[in-house]
């Protein structure tokens, strides 16, 4: 039975809304959880960046923490997949070309909920939005993050780093820039 306060619409056990709020929230948080269902949670800071040509670790995990090592974990970007992890082994051939041999799955955290996947050799085509799914029986949940892949500055700009360093040198040394030669 609730009591209601006369000219107030919260229960009479609660002072303000923000309490209410609270309560109400740590109630059906712990009813959630006792459901046996999980939430998946992905990076804290985003969007994850890296540099074309480098391995980026993509994260997960499971709140409360349990083993996903019986689940069904699937990464995919867009409609492409990325790993897909089923009865305790990879399921390769559902993988997207674009991501064969290039990804690996960090299994190792997986008793406590954490599931990673290695993309080697990022490319620019790797930029987008990336989803981590996890199923356990019929519930299912999942996160989403985007990946920003950009061109190294210093490695793609190494030939005029090197012509302002021969001009540079040219000048020091006294001989007039018209004899230059590339």
């Amino acid at each position: 039975m609730i009591w209601i306060r006369k000219g107030n619409h919260w229960p009479a056990s609660h002072s303000s809304p923000a309490l209410y709020l609270k309560l109400t929230f740590i109630l059906h948080l712990s009813s959630f959880l006792s459901s046996g269902t999980f939430m998946v949670s992905g990076p804290l800071v985003q969007p994850i960046l890296a540099f074309v040509g480098e391995d980026v670790l993509l994260s997960c995990h499971l709140f409360p923490k349990m083993d996903a090592r019986g689940m069904t974990v699937k990464w995919v970007s867009g409609p492409l997949v990325v790993v897909l992890y089923r009865r305790g082994q990879e399921v390769e051939d559902v993988q997207a070309p674009l991501f064969q041999g290039r990804t690996k799955l960090l299994r190792q955290d997986m008793a406590e909920g954490k599931v990673t996947v290695i993309i080697h050799q990022v490319q620019l085509s790797d930029s987008g939005q990336y989803t981590c799914y996890f199923q356990a029986g019929t519930f299912h949940n999942e996160t989403s993050f985007d990946l920003q892949v950009t061109e190294n500055l210093a490695t793609s700009q190494k030939i005029p780093a090197t012509m302002i360093l021969v001009i540079i040198l040219r000048v020091f040394i006294g001989l007039p820039l018209d004899q230059l030669h590339w």
